[in-house]
């Protein structure tokens, strides 16, 4: 009897193990499905910090300063719309020591010194719709499509000076020279830009749903810059006189051009409910 027990529990035990092995094994997913959203940004950079860390350069820094954000909703497993934002804006404060005028009057030898402060403000901003057409293999999943783009650019620059401008000291020590007039603010004309483009490309997953990809395009752009002014100071006689004048009057041109390809750009795929 208990080798009976023993031979039935064995064959249960074989037909165990022929269950489990011919049990389906679930096939990964690398590609993004209908409904799924995507976020990515430009890989250039992460990449270059990456590799640098393995060829033993110095001063490796992940510079992120010049990226675009990639966004993208998938209305069928081959179709998505997309946007891509790319965001620039930047302040620069630089000081410099001048001589200070009034104690160099009194007292030739005197070493005191004031401050000269330009400040520059940059903005530019650029945002891209479009939609695209996806086809895979394997790993590899390769598009096209088309989009349209704005972008506006804006730039700034102000002038404060340690020594003021007076009937005594009519044209005052400045870090950039005597100056009359001497510049307080220029206000470079504003650039719109509209574009159109058609762009190809390809993207490799290297993980489920994440992928790193580069794309190459045409793209057409009108571009139209308004008109800048500069805001400038002087003496008039014994009257000290502050007045805006324009500078450019602004200007528009058009290109057709292609477009190298962008930085890698990295995606991450979350499923959208």
């Amino acid at each position: 009897m208990r080798k009976t027990i023993i031979t039935i529990s064995a064959i249960f035990a074989t037909f165990a193990v022929f269950a489990q092995d011919e049990t389906p094994k679930q096939e990964k997913v690398f590609f993004p499905v209908a409904g799924e959203i995507a976020v990515g940004l430009d890989g250039g950079p992460v990449l270059d910090y990456l590799g640098n860390m393995f060829n033993g350069t110095q001063d490796n820094i992940l510079n992120l300063n010049d990226n675009r954000l990639y966004f993208r909703y998938f209305l069928s497993d081959n179709s998505a719309v997309r946007a891509v934002l790319g965001i620039n804006n930047n302040t620069n404060v630089d000081r410099f020591y001048v001589r200070d005028d009034a104690a160099f009057f009194t007292d030739p030898l005197s070493q005191k010194q004031l401050e000269d402060v330009i400040t520059m403000k940059n903005r530019d901003m650029m945002l891209r719709v479009g939609y695209q057409q996806f086809r895979g293999y394997k790993r590899l999943l390769g598009f096209f499509g088309a989009d349209l783009g704005y972008r506006y650019q804006k730039n700034k620059t102000m002038f404060e000076y340690g020594n003021e401008m007076t009937t005594v000291n009519p044209t005052p020590t400045t870090n950039w020279g005597n100056l009359s007039p001497r510049t307080l603010e220029q206000k470079n004309g504003t650039v719109n830009s509209l574009f159109l483009g058609a762009f190809t490309g390809a993207e490799y997953y290297f993980l489920p749903k994440m992928c790193v990809g580069a794309e190459f395009g045409l793209s057409y752009g009108a571009n139209f810059e308004k008109q800048t002014y500069r805001k400038q100071e002087l003496m008039v006689g014994t009257i000290h006189v502050e007045e805006e004048v324009a500078v450019d009057p602004g200007s528009r041109w058009s290109a057709t051009q292609t477009y190298p390809p962008h930085q890698p750009h990295i995606f991450w795929h979350l499923q959208y409910s």
